[in-house]
This record gives structure tokens, sequence and C-alpha cells, in this order.
């Protein structure tokens, strides 16, 4: 269900790409779209909406295999986490890259039939050509016609060999991030003791009454900064 709902938004972005990827012309006043922006319009101005989601059923397909990626990311985490003495950024490293590995080499062929149909011309006033596949199945049957088994996996060696860094360090990004939260309550709850530390010390030696106020001051702050983060955490 994830990979279906991000589909609505990347799945124009997606179709975008693969046309402006397709523009092989080095002088740029002979290609169709000078950026982005002009690709869209062009697009919706002669195809409408449909036009610009030209290819969602493949984008669908293709991100429905995100089920073996937070899947084998799951089971890999764990086996880690139990059989194994790494840290948790190394488990989370290893678990990340591995599964998205595990991700390409289930879901690649259908990459590959998502940018053929993405790549084919829409053809009508846009005049980019004339449109090949009408569904999915034409463009995969194209594939194995021209090029066999094989040619649903070219270029798959680079793809594969870039799944693994790009992702493990995405997905350790990711999961420190989410104990954020947790890393600060620690911090807070630290300079918290050293404020009482240094508040004791103050009362001892009266004299420095600045140093008591400012003491008195941060552990106010400190004490806001909690109730902010435990109410973001019960939100």
């Amino acid at each position: 269900m994830a990979g279906w709902t991000v589909s609505l938004i990347a799945a124009p972005v997606e179709h975008v790409k693969a046309r402006l990827q397709i523009q092989y012309a080095v002088d740029k006043s002979k290609r169709l779209y000078s950026g982005p922006i002009d690709c869209c319009t062009k697009i919706l101005r002669t195809h409408g909406f449909h036009g610009l989601y030209h290819g969602l059923a493949a984008t669908l397909l293709f991100r429905t295999f995100f089920f073996f990626w937070w899947g084998s990311y799951d089971i890999f985490t764990r086996l880690f986490s139990n059989r194994t003495s790494l840290s948790a950024p190394a488990v989370n490293f290893w678990a990340g890259g591995l599964s998205a590995q595990v991700f390409w080499m289930t879901s690649y062929p259908s990459d590959v039939v998502k940018q053929r149909i993405m790549a084919d011309p829409l053809g009508g006033k846009l005049g980019d050509g004339d449109r090949r596949f009408l569904r999915w199945k034409d463009a995969a049957k194209e594939i194995w016609r021209t090029d066999g088994l094989r040619g649903y996996w070219r270029g798959f060696l680079p793809c594969f060999m870039r799944a693994f860094p790009a992702n493990a360090v995405a997905l350790l990004a990711f999961e420190i991030y989410l104990t954020l939260p947790c890393n600060l309550h620690a911090v807070l709850t630290f300079y918290e003791w050293l404020l009482s530390e240094k508040r004791e010390w103050v009362t001892e030696a009266p004299i420095h009454h600045q140093s008591n106020q400012e003491a008195a001051n941060a552990t106010t702050t400190v004490h806001d900064l909690r109730m902010t983060l435990e109410a973001d955490r019960i939100g």
C-alpha cells in the first residue's frame, strides 16, 4: 500500500524524467523539451493529466515490490541484531544495503518495462512520434521479442552495484533520525543533572547571585524542551 500511495507522486515525476533523459540532441534548440517545467506544460496542454500520468499502472506494479525491500530489511535487521555483535548503526547499514539489493533483484524487470512505457511517444499534437505501446503487456512482449530474457535485465549490474552503498547510507540516516527524540531526551536529562549540580554549588556560595539566576533560567528552558518533546511524542 505504501508503494502504491507514493506512486501517485512518483509516476508523473518519473515520467517527465524519462522523457528528458532520451533527448539526445546536442543542440538544445532541437530538443522537444527545454526542461521539466516545459515538459509538464506541453504534456498537460496536449494530453491533460492522463498524459502526465502515463505509465501509472507500470509504476504501481514496480512499487509493489517494496514489499520485498522492507520485508527483507526487517529480516536482516532481526538476523544481525540477534546473531551478531554489530552495533545498531552497523546493523542498519548492512540491513539497508542488502535489502535494497533484494528489492532490485525482484523488481528490476518491471522497472525496465516501466521505463519503456514512459519513454514511448505520446503522439498526437505533441509531435513526439507515434505511440507503440498501448498497454503494459505490449511493452513486455516487445522486449521479449527483440532481446529475449536478457532484455529485462539490461543495465542491471550498475544498478545493483549502486543499490548497496546508496540505500545502506539512506536507511542508516533514516534510523538515526527516528532515534533523535530519544537521544535528545538523554542529553536533556544529563544537562538537567549538570544544572542541579551547579545550583547546589551556587547555593553554597551565595555571592554568585547572577550565576544562580542563570542556572534557574536554563533549568526552566530544559524543562520546556522536555515538555515539548513529550507532547510531540504523544501527538
